[in-house]
């Protein structure tokens, strides 16, 4: 009797673990990481992609499949953190250290993460001034207590520029992790760590397709690697 009693408490158990963890698996799937991981991509750059980046978007973008190309130094779902001694504001307090998410990005970067917007507007290539422009998110906004963020002073190693956008918070790591005040700095043609890529719905075979053909024509060294920003966190 007690074998048959210490099976069922074993099983019952084992199934309780089982829906557990496939909820855990289930939740991360599916949820909000304040951007649109599906139809999106990444290509790691090596060998000459970084110096025919710009051949490389343009060509890319002739495809109908592809809706958006930017670039990012890291991979989304492993953006690191810095101290508050590198980001400096107005009214700042030089004797506190905060962590801040710092990354460098491209041109059309909320357009091709799908990213909500509050204030402002994205980098882009009409504005030459986006060289000294950074992109924050409302965390640091609050952090930084600026009142109407756009157009606000902020320096980041030593650059000083201006806030031009204000992101809705969107997770940059795992989701067991809180969001951290980020500062994104434009890099269209320096600090390459990825390509993003994103399609249309239901456009990704053809995407894959051109994107292949235009990367072996610039970059023939190298082997065409691409990894699905979904399944990235289905890996964290």
């Amino acid at each position: 009797k007690g074998l048959v009693v210490f099976q069922f408490v074993l099983s019952i158990v084992l199934i309780i673990g089982t829906i557990v963890v496939s909820e855990q698996i289930n939740y991360v799937q599916h949820a909000n990481l304040g951007y649109d991981r599906e139809n999106l991509l990444y290509i790691d750059v090596e060998g000459e992609l970084a110096k025919h980046y710009d051949v490389f978007k343009e060509e890319a973008l002739r495809t109908p499949a592809i809706k958006s190309i930017s670039s990012l130094s890291e991979v989304p779902a492993y953006i690191g953190g810095t101290v508050t001694a590198t980001v400096k504001w107005s009214g700042r307090d030089p004797d506190k250290n905060t962590m801040f998410t710092i990354t460098a990005a491209g041109y059309d970067f909320v357009k091709t993460m799908n990213l909500k917007l509050l204030e402002g507007r994205d980098f882009s290539s009409s504005f030459p001034s986006d060289s000294a422009g950074y992109l924050v998110n409302e965390s640091a906004v609050a952090l930084m207590n600026y009142k109407d963020p756009v157009g606000k002073p902020l320096e980041l190693w030593g650059k000083k520029g201006t806030i031009i956008g204000v992101l809705k918070d969107y997770h940059t790591g795992s989701l067991h992790e809180p969001i951290m005040p980020i500062v994104l700095d434009v890099k269209e043609y320096e600090y390459f760590g990825v390509i993003m890529v994103r399609t249309y719905p239901g456009q990704m075979p053809k995407a894959l397709a051109s994107l292949e053909k235009v990367y072996k024509e610039i970059n023939p060294g190298y082997a065409f690697a691409y990894q699905f920003v979904d399944e990235e966190y289905r890996k964290i």
